[in-house]
């Protein structure tokens, strides 16, 4: 990673600071990027796609020096481990992030983390499900991984006992590259930086499932097959119409 980014990210915002006296959570989102509806009904801050408004993914630090309570989100999160360590709580079940660690987190999980020291980066990357290419799933299918499972579920509404997964850091230097010019290229804010994030996530995707391939011998069912297909020929027929 570059070493300017890097010292960015490790800066002390003030917002930490504020943290840092106290040990207190301080929130930085404001309350139009909640759903308070769904937050009232769950009795959890849910935060909604408002959080987008004009990017298609949205990457941030999470802030250091005080726990971060329960919450859930109406898109899925990626949570990177890009220095030091960290200790979440996911729907109830403790897991321990190493640096270059991956955490991914489906719709409405609910997660809290822990404190994190000076020297601890954990990096947020917030997408929602149209950015989960339909020609990437159909790739992934062959892999049969957890992971493609995970995700076509997503893609097709269907409610999945798998609400979140967690790559370990082992051999995938790869995985880390992508992840670093992501993050690189969000806050550089060059031209077209968002559509190559949108891109590079693609490509992390299929790095995750090339490296961390878990066999399953469960396969498509009739209604994954029978939305496949459909949204295949949405697909298809919404770039013919486009092209003419």
């Amino acid at each position: 990673m570059l070493d300017t980014i890097l010292n960015k990210l490790m800066k002390t915002t003030p917002l930490e600071k504020e943290q840092l006296k106290n040990l207190e959570f301080h929130n930085d989102l404001p309350i139009d990027v909640y759903d308070s509806a769904l937050s009232q009904k769950e009795r959890t801050p849910i935060i909604s796609n408002a959080l987008f408004k004009n990017k298609n993914i949205y990457v941030s630090k999470h802030n250091r020096y005080a726990e971060y309570p329960t919450h859930s989100h109406t898109f899925l999160e990626i949570n990177y481990m890009l220095r030091g360590s960290c200790d979440e709580v996911v729907e109830g079940q403790p897991v321990h992030l190493e640096q270059g660690d991956v955490l991914l987190l489906d719709v409405g999980c609910k997660h809290s983390v822990g404190y994190l020291g000076t020297n601890d980066l954990l990096i947020n990357i917030l997408f929602q499900d149209k950015e989960i290419n339909l020609d990437l799933l159909s790739d992934l299918r062959s892999s049969k991984s957890v992971l493609y499972d995970f995700l076509i579920n997503r893609k097709i509404g269907d409610d999945s006992k798998l609400q979140y997964l967690v790559f370990g850091h082992e051999s995938q230097s790869e995985v880390q590259e992508t992840l670093d010019r992501i993050i690189e290229e969000y806050f550089l804010e060059r031209d077209f930086s968002d559509t190559i994030i949108v891109s590079y996530l693609s490509i992390l995707i299929a790095q995750l499932v090339r490296n961390y391939k878990i066999d399953t011998q469960i396969s498509m069912s009739k209604s994954q097959e029978i939305a496949v297909q459909l949204l295949k020929e949405i697909n298809t027929n919404y770039k013919v119409s486009r092209a003419v």
